[in-house]
């Protein structure tokens, strides 16, 4: 039996001997494949299978995972970390050692500015999945500060997949970080040719005319996010910190004391 499928394809050998814990790690897998649309849901499944058998080291990871999800574009702070972290070092206890397992643990150590600890667990990583060309793209570049390199994999990758829109994204986000802003939008509006609803493009799209001081163009790029996800809390921070980098920082003001203040705007996105 193989799943544990998250976006990209990959699939692993699901071992326990409790088959109810299986059926709940089954359901989490079910939601944590939409990533973190659904991300609080696998949270709960996963736990559920790790009650019903504590060495279920599968659970653990995809537990870590949902954890991770369910934030990936909110409000990260030292709980979320600490949960993250917390549940990928019980799989990793559990002698899962496989690439999904270094992979975590390799965002979690860029997220702490740890590089050292990073690159190792990089190189850990790219030994069990050489072929992860998406993925590495990103990490190659936020590890070894290599844009280039990580432009040529990527482009690489789509070449193989012109249709993957993580793929698009994340290229997008190579030429981005190496200031190829021009480049970069030509690449997320390919995206969007594909997928009119592809929020992550509107939002890659918005940060790149932010990084180029366009405030006017972000602001519509956010506003077409928001319109997808009318309560994301993460785009809502990129509009204020897009308003008050302009002219506008009375209403960049005022936006930050309603996202603050409203119970009802969700981590979405």
């Amino acid at each position: 039996l193989t799943l544990f499928e998250r976006p990209g394809g990959v699939t692993e050998n699901i071992p326990t001997k409790n088959m109810e814990a299986y059926e709940m790690w089954l359901k989490g897998n079910h939601f944590i494949r939409n990533g973190p649309e659904d991300a609080e849901k696998a949270v709960t499944f996963f736990q559920k299978a790790i009650n019903l058998d504590s060495t279920y080291a599968e659970a653990y990871l995809g537990l870590a995972w949902g954890y991770f999800f369910s934030t990936e574009f909110g409000v990260r702070n030292n709980v979320w970390l600490a949960k993250v972290k917390g549940a990928v070092e019980k799989a990793l206890s559990l002698n899962l050692r496989e690439e999904k397992s270094y992979e975590l643990m390799l965002a979690i150590y860029l997220y702490e500015w740890n590089w050292v600890a990073g690159k190792r667990e990089y190189d850990k990583w790219f030994s069990v999945n050489s072929s992860g060309a998406t993925s590495h793209a990103v990490y190659l570049r936020m590890v070894y500060g290599d844009f280039r390199q990580a432009i040529q994999m990527q482009e690489e990758f789509v070449k193989k997949d012109p249709l993957n829109l993580e793929a698009l994204r994340i290229l997008a986000s190579n030429y981005t970080h190496d200031k190829q802003y021009r480049e970069a939008r030509g690449i997320l509006k390919k995206a969007l040719e594909i997928d009119t609803a592809y929020g992550y493009a509107y939002i890659s799209m918005g940060w790149n005319y932010y990084l180029e001081r366009n405030y006017e163009l972000a602001f519509k790029n956010y506003e077409e996010a928001l319109k997808l996800v009318p309560d994301s809390k993460y785009i809502l921070q990129l509009y204020c910190i897009a308003l008050a980098s302009s002219a506008q920082k009375d209403r960049a003001k005022r936006q930050f004391k309603i996202l603050n203040e409203d119970s009802q705007i969700s981590d979405a996105f």
